[in-house]
């Protein structure tokens, strides 16, 4: 009678091998579910926090539109012109809009060197 003695081996990969690691993983699993948790409860409250804004700029612009404006007409005395001014050009010129049409404009009995001469620097 022969009888075969041999050695048999099991190779079970590292990872499983131990319950421990295991353990370890599934506990990194659970916190990792937990930040998630949290995140996501903190999305849902600022959510409900952003809602609450909104209504609360919806109600006031109600608000706003219902609030009569009053607005004060000014109207020019007799013989004066409404005019836009466009620029200053110098101390005592202003160019303007009267009516649609661009004007330039002189100030009488306004005494200012002329700064933008183009032959005369203005340190002169």
């Amino acid at each position: 009678m022969v009888v075969a003695a041999g050695i048999f081996l099991l190779l079970i990969p590292p990872s499983f091998s131990d319950s421990k690691n295991v353990n370890e993983v599934s506990q990194e699993q659970q916190k990792k579910q937990e930040e998630l948790d949290e995140k996501e409860k903190a999305l849902k409250e600022r959510e409900k926090d952003l809602a609450a804004k909104e209504t609360e700029l919806e109600e006031q612009e109600d608000a706003m539109a219902a609030t009569p404006v009053s607005i004060e007409v000014f109207t020019l005395p007799d013989g004066l012109i409404a005019a836009t001014v466009n620029s200053v050009v110098d101390g005592d010129t202003i160019k303007v809009t009267i009516d649609g049409k661009k004007e330039t404009v002189r100030l009488i009995l306004i005494d200012t060197p002329e700064t933008k001469h183009p032959q005369i620097s203005e340190l002169h």
